[in-house]
């Protein structure tokens, strides 16, 4: 059960027999709306960062294109993934995209920096949010 599944149920109780209702899908509080579609995964840690932190921090990172999943033995999220673990976590936006959360503790211009050049690729977006919206806003582009 994803997180948004447990959210509904915990926030929004409806009485006995009927199920509640924000206004958006049935169950989910207002201020989960804008992830309702995502996939579970990311859906789950964007509701997780935000819960936890007052602020979370984002880096967008394109998967390069000279990426040899064979060469490197893991694909480029899992390889984001290993090298971010004690930091935050990776979530795959799409084929060519990687989201990493983190908290507002660590430096995310640095972070970027750091993580663009030993991995030689690009970060197109960095970011500061502080509700599930803005993230899904900073986001947006790269979902297909």
């Amino acid at each position: 059960m994803g997180l948004l599944s447990k959210a509904a149920r915990t926030r929004n109780p409806a009485p006995e027999g009927r199920e509640a209702d924000n206004g958006n899908s049935v169950g989910v509080p207002p201020e989960y709306a804008a992830v309702c579609k995502l996939p579970g995964e990311l859906q789950n840690e964007i509701i997780k960062y935000c819960n936890t932190f007052t602020s979370v921090h984002g880096i967008v990172l394109a998967c390069p294109r000279s990426y040899d999943e064979e060469k490197e033995r893991e694909t480029f999220c899992g390889q984001v993934s290993r090298i971010v673990a004690a930091l935050g976590s990776a979530v795959p936006l799409s084929s060519r995209h990687i989201l990493v959360l983190f908290s507002n503790t660590i430096d995310r211009e640095l972070l970027a920096h750091r993580l663009s050049k030993s991995l030689e690729t690009e970060a197109p977006v960095v970011f500061q949010a502080d509700n599930v919206n803005a993230v899904v806003e900073y986001i947006r582009p790269f979902l297909q």
